[in-house]
């Protein structure tokens, strides 16, 4: 029998992540063995994500220019674009150790490759004191829980966009604890996005970063190139 088309505003809910657990389960499955409903949920994020850069507050340096934002919500639109597609071909998995006692982190592994869960990769790419202390506290978790268990883990916590705040001298609220983090666990690396630190230095911001920090070319790139090596990436 076949099942009734996925309405607009149902695949809204889904970019939004509003569905249940099981609606989304069911949406996963289908939009995963469909192409154009790939195209559409990419078509809806990419759209999401060009009206939130245009309303940025004016105290966020990459979205001051007008002439830039056009260009810039279309590059991280796409980019957030890809990073839902792969979470569709892969489904939102449910892992005890990723998760904990937090059911709304995304986790995800890609399809037909074993996902190790002690190589760990955690993305950040959203600016706030609360958001921040978060991502330090998730990944402090895993690394404790690591150590209790007597396993070696690999764990990464990447930023792009204005989650890059966390890594900068001028903006990071946390620079103590970074580098305490650092000195404690040397298996943890700090990783910030090489186009973002280019656009601050376009837009006369101070682009410094914390010495703990490694910059690579695109955080994209880098999730993707993770997954692919059986990395287990966590959006927090």
């Amino acid at each position: 029998m076949n099942k009734p088309p996925l309405s607009e505003e149902y695949l809204n809910a889904f970019v939004d992540d509003e569905l249940s657990p099981l609606e989304r389960t069911e949406a996963i499955e289908r939009i995963s063995a469909d192409p154009l409903l790939k195209k559409q949920v990419c078509e809806l994020n990419l759209l999401k994500e060009m009206v939130r850069s245009g309303y940025r507050s004016p105290d966020r340096p990459m979205g001051e220019r007008g002439a830039g934002r056009p260009r810039t919500a279309l590059r991280y639109g796409l980019a957030a674009c890809c990073l839902i597609l792969l979470g569709v071909a892969a489904g939102w998995l449910s892992r005890g150790l990723m998760l904990v006692e937090d059911p709304d982190l995304r986790v995800a592994s890609l399809k037909d490759v074993i996902a190790d869960a002690d190589r760990v990769v955690l993305h950040l790419d959203t600016a706030s004191p609360e958001r921040f202390e978060r991502a330090l506290d998730r990944t402090e978790r895993l690394l404790r829980q690591a150590q209790r268990e007597g396993r070696t883990i690999q764990l990464h916590l990447a930023a792009n966009s204005h989650g890059v705040d966390l890594f900068r001298t001028s903006t990071s609220p946390y620079a103590g604890r970074i580098h305490d983090m650092q000195a404690r666990y040397p298996n943890l690396t700090f990783i910030a996005c090489g186009q973002t630190i280019r656009r601050l230095k376009e837009y006369k911001q101070d682009a410094r970063l914390l010495p703990e920090v490694r910059v690579v070319p695109a955080v994209f790139d880098e999730v993707v190139n993770s997954l692919k090596s059986g990395w287990t990436y966590i959006k927090v």
